[in-house]
């Protein structure tokens, strides 16, 4: 379980305060499908950032099972990071320059992972994608929509309990964006609690629950189907 309580992050700059998101209070259960809407600067991505502790709020907790996720220490944060969370953007964030299987192979160094384990889970990871016949390939060459594929087997490698996809079909065509969706669908199958941020009606129809933000503040919270 995710909740956010009374989440407000401030910044300064030099006409005076700005605040992206204002008391927003959130509980996301396990293995749910949540979409957070709204339009562009409503506050989508600072949210997301906070709930998945890459910003620390002004003011308000983010609490993971319980736990206070600002208040862990340094390496309790990165673990968490590391190993229970995923996170899938819409400009890939690869190495062009390497291969598939070294994109995906960078995430598990960095969590430590065993060298002799790394091969199984890349493996595994880009047989959920579809991207196994890509494995040496060089990120490159590869189409839009298989890069986006490519991010997700990073994502999931780890078995991570948690993805955050912020926009991961903005820059895909239609029929792309269509499967990259139902790969985040089949992630939930599998146990897992997907946050997606999106301006795409359509997409976030496909998930369990929109979130519609408008100024910083949750304006509607609605269950689908």
């Amino acid at each position: 379980m995710i909740t956010a309580e009374h989440l407000t992050k401030s910044f300064h700059d030099g006409e005076g305060e700005i605040r992206p998101v204002k008391n927003v209070s959130l509980e996301i259960p396990n293995g749910q499908f949540l979409s957070v809407v709204g339009r562009s600067g409503s506050g989508k991505t600072t949210l997301l950032k906070m709930l998945g502790g890459l910003l620390r709020p002004t003011e308000g907790e983010v609490l993971i099972d319980g736990e206070d996720l600002y208040e862990m220490s340094d390496r309790a944060m990165a673990d968490y990071r590391s190993n229970r969370i995923g996170f899938v953007f819409q400009e890939y964030l690869l190495e062009e320059a390497f291969t598939v299987e070294q994109n995906i192979e960078i995430a598990l160094m960095i969590a430590g992972t065993a060298e002799k384990e790394r091969r199984e889970l890349i493996t595994n990871a880009l047989e959920q994608v579809g991207m196994e016949h890509k494995r040496t390939t060089k990120v490159g060459v590869l189409s839009g929509g298989e890069k986006q594929r490519v991010s997700i087997a990073r994502a999931i490698v780890n078995h991570p309990s948690v993805i955050f996809a912020d926009e991961p079909c903005g820059n895909l065509d239609y029929e792309n964006g269509v499967n990259i969706m139902k790969l985040l669908r089949e992630q939930c199958r599998q146990g897992r609690t997907v946050v997606l941020i999106t301006h795409n009606r359509d997409d976030a129809l496909v998930t369990d629950r929109i979130v519609t933000l408008k100024d910083g503040a949750v304006v509607r919270d609605e269950m689908l189907g």
